[in-house]
């Protein structure tokens, strides 16, 4: 077979899902957060997503930003005729899709303007270092001063304990004379075998694991995880140091929590990691302290600072709605891992307040006896996924999101699916049955649970799919139909009220 993917994976598409880091509201929001000047998203402004794949992000992004234009770029034609195809369905008229290789950006056939926003998510770890280099050079020529820049990557030290198994899968998986997917899955048996009689020693354990962990999510994952030649994880000082090559400077994390030292690090620590004096390695010393295996980067091509009355005025501005139900029991992950509670009476003041509809800043931190700044508001709701950046839009976003989230209709029950949510600026994911709700509330139909719960199983029927409790499969008719009713009922009861709220349904 000839190799036109320069060693990443072509026989084997991978799915969709959306990145709401990529959004241009989570770019601005990470600059003013981290004290930065943020980019002018509120007109007309210029984007790119590198290594887009089947288009779902800057599909969505284009919908619910009708005033900007996108540009979206990957070097798989069936990926890009997908993505052609949806924004035609949708009549997006403000996205074009390019089917490049990176090494091509800077010809002057491209046509590509210069950009206010570059994205590229599970692009950096993923490629050869001649493509990064391909993509250095297209920032230095294509983005705009006080550009910004997203890159995500697998993040070292992190990742050290899996760097041999993860060579050995590619060798084995090489060996085999057939499709990516299934020369993976005959080298994880391989390798599961190996590790029982300790050919591949306990040390190997925990890189094992994370193969093992990749393998569960399906055998796609695993093959664009873990196959592609170019495959390695990176210091944040040496992607800080490559992208530096086009005037770039770190601005933060858009994982919000880890722009605070102070949950990642104790005093003693921080004051001793102060006494390095090249910023980049004390960024890097911090990964070494959280095991950090993933990050979020945010750099801009001329950092301008704010001041602090501003940077408050910013964040204050701001509004927010809440996505998803409130637990029982709030709590979310520091940079560590370890679980914190925030203080629950003051959580409970501010989640009943968004429960009414979105808020602002302001308004959630001027509530009684709520101790806290607005950077560690902001960040800790919408790092906790409960909450997000709610705007009001324009007729154009409205019309825009409808007619794509009309080319979703043929979805699957047993599939989830990505609703365009204007008052959001992003897609938020339903699940299957979540999904089918709101199918139901759009044909203007009453939520009835055991109505829909009957439609859900007659799908999954001539599907061939069985309902599941708990991972067991369900075979008896009536048990299936109260164990999805008793779901929908309670999806009914405690999302529609949110989804009305964000104007997803009436």
């Amino acid at each position: 077979m000839v190799d036109w993917g320069k060693g990443y994976v072509t026989d084997t598409e991978y799915f969709e899902l959306f990145h709401h880091p990529l959004t241009p509201q989570h770019l601005a929001l990470t600059a003013m957060f981290n004290g930065f000047e943020p980019p002018e998203i509120d007109g007309g402004f210029t984007y790119c997503e590198l290594g887009c794949s089947r288009g779902l992000t800057s599909l969505i992004l284009a919908a619910v930003n009708p005033k900007g234009v996108f540009h979206a770029i990957d070097f798989n034609p069936a990926s890009i005729a997908h993505a052609e195809s949806r924004a035609r369905a949708a009549r997006l008229s403000n996205i074009t899709f390019h089917e490049r290789s990176f090494e091509t950006l800077t010809e002057p056939s491209t046509g590509l303007p210069m950009f206010d926003m570059v994205t590229m998510h599970g692009v950096w770890s993923w490629i050869t270092p001649e493509l990064q280099r391909a993509i250095v050079a297209f920032l230095r020529s294509h983005l705009k001063p006080g550009g910004f820049v997203y890159v995500s990557y697998n993040a070292l030290p992190a990742w050290s304990d899996a760097i041999p198994v993860r060579r050995l899968l590619q060798e084995l998986a090489a060996t085999q004379r057939t499709r990516s997917d299934q020369a993976a899955g005959s080298a994880m048996v391989m390798m599961n075998r190996l590790a029982e009689l300790k050919i591949i020693p306990p040390r190997f354990q925990d890189g094992l694991k994370r193969l093992n962990d990749a393998h569960s999510h399906g055998l796609t994952y695993l093959v664009h995880e873990f196959l592609p030649a170019g495959w390695a994880p990176y210091y944040f000082a040496d992607v800080a140091r490559a992208l530096a090559e086009a005037k770039l400077s770190y601005v933060g994390s858009a994982n919000l929590l880890h722009n605070f030292w102070e949950l990642a690090l104790n005093e003693e620590q921080r004051a001793l990691i102060s006494e390095v004096q090249v910023p980049e390695i004390r960024e890097t010393l911090k990964d070494f302290r959280i095991n950090n295996q993933f990050r979020l980067d945010i750099f801009v091509r001329g950092a301008r600072p704010v001041a602090d009355a501003r940077r408050l005025a910013l964040l204050s501005a701001l509004s927010l709605a809440l996505v998803a139900p409130v637990p029982d029991v709030f709590d979310i992950a520091d940079p560590t891992g370890e679980r914190l509670r925030p203080d629950p009476v003051v959580f409970k003041r501010i989640f009943d307040a968004l429960q009414t509809g979105p808020r602002s800043v302001g308004e959630l931190l001027s509530l009684a006896a709520v101790p806290m700044g607005a950077r560690e508001l902001v960040a800790t709701l919408l790092d906790s996924g409960l909450a997000r950046l709610w705007r009001k839009p324009n007729s154009d976003a409205i019309d825009a999101a409808a007619r794509f989230n009309e080319t979703l209709r043929e979805t699957p029950f047993s599939q989830a699916a990505t609703i365009a949510v204007p008052t959001l600026g992003l897609g938020l994911m339903l699940s299957p049955t979540e999904f089918a709700i709101y199918t139901t509330l759009c044909r203007g139909e009453a939520p009835d649970a055991t109505a829909i719960a009957t439609r859900i199983l007659s799908r999954w029927r001539s599907d061939g799919i069985r309902p599941a409790v708990d991972g067991r499969p369900v075979a008896n008719e009536e048990e299936a139909l109260d164990v999805v009713t008793r779901e929908c009922a309670t999806k009914i009861a405690k999302n529609v009220p949110i989804w009305r709220a964000l104007g997803m349904v009436s």
